[in-house]
């Protein structure tokens, strides 16, 4: 099950809360979560997804124009959670699914505004594919890494 959360400020999850402080640093029941998630200018909470014995959320880093949103998957589950890897073209248009256990999200792919308006429109209409397992993710295939 897949529930869009509309960008909220926090998430409620059978697992915790997550939220942000003042300093746009995400926290898992009023604690800064390891590896620490700091958004630009803000973060938001973009999707649940409900998986067994976990809630996997995909927290959405909210950017400027240059690149207005990266993401990262917090899969929590009874007394643990994961932190996955930053991953994004830099598009706010992700879309949430799964497949036999994994998350997947996919996105236009982008340009910043330095691109010409038919290079931004030639760019968007690629699709970037994003799948994340709870341990590795790739990006069209190819491992990302994180920081």
């Amino acid at each position: 099950m897949v529930s869009d959360t509309g960008g909220d400020q926090s998430a409620e999850t059978p697992f915790g809360k997550l939220s942000t402080n003042d300093s746009n640093v995400l926290l898992l029941d009023g604690k800064p979560v390891s590896p620490q998630i700091q958004g630009n200018n803000s973060l938001s909470f973009v999707a649940q997804v409900a998986m067994k014995n976990r809630r996997a959320v995909l927290v959405q880093d909210n950017g400027g124009t240059a690149c207005p949103a990266l993401y990262h998957w917090v899969i929590l589950s009874e007394g643990s959670y994961t932190v996955g890897p930053e991953f994004g073209s830099c598009s706010d248009l992700p879309k949430v699914s799964t497949q036999s256990g994994k998350l997947i999200v996919t996105m236009p792919d982008f340009v910043g505004d330095a691109a010409s308006e038919a290079e931004q429109k030639r760019v968007a209409k690629r699709t970037k594919k994003y799948v994340y397992d709870g341990k590795a993710m790739t990006d069209d295939g190819k491992q990302v890494h994180g920081d």
